[in-house]
């Protein structure tokens, strides 16, 4: 069905188009049977096909896969109580974090809330006066730390756009 026989448990990627440089992605995990979950802002927790998930993108694969069926959906059901997205609890990386391993964790928020700590540490240590450069210093630096947090695709497992 794909060029990459995806499996239970892969997390699966969206770039976001509107920020610099694809740094910043949006993580769905396939449950099989050609379904994605993943939870966004106004949706929720969502279970759609991946042509839906993909949104007309393309979608690179984290090879996480091979995680049995039916431990996800029992996840997946623990998380229906919460189904509500919140950026610093409940995101779409902490949501596949939780699927794939029990463990709801978002290395992507973690960087960047470290980027932008070690940002405003650098503009009071460097006593930067001009409040342009230090906005500048703070963006680069949250940035820097999401791009170094986020999921990284594995060479070459694309699923073309719909």
């Amino acid at each position: 069905m794909y060029p990459y026989s995806l499996l239970p448990g892969d997390r699966l990627l969206v770039m976001k188009a509107a920020v610099i440089d694809n740094a910043i992605s949006h993580s769905g995990t396939y449950l099989g049977g050609g379904v994605v979950a993943h939870i966004s802002p106004g949706k929720g927790l969502v279970v759609e096909p991946v042509e839906a998930f993909a949104g007309g993108q393309e979608v690179q694969v984290v090879g996480n896969g091979g995680i049995c069926e039916q431990l996800l959906r029992d996840r997946l059901q623990l998380c229906q109580t919460d189904s509500k997205y919140r950026l610093f609890g409940n995101n779409c990386e902490h949501l596949c974090s939780y699927l794939e391993s029990g463990d709801s964790k978002s290395p992507q928020l973690q960087g960047g809330v470290a980027g932008f700590a070690g940002g405003v540490i650098a503009v009071r240590a460097l006593r930067v006066q001009n409040p342009w450069a230090a906005v500048g210093v703070i963006a680069l630096t949250t940035y820097m730390g999401a791009r170094i947090g986020a999921p990284k695709p594995q060479q070459g497992e694309l699923i073309p756009a719909y």
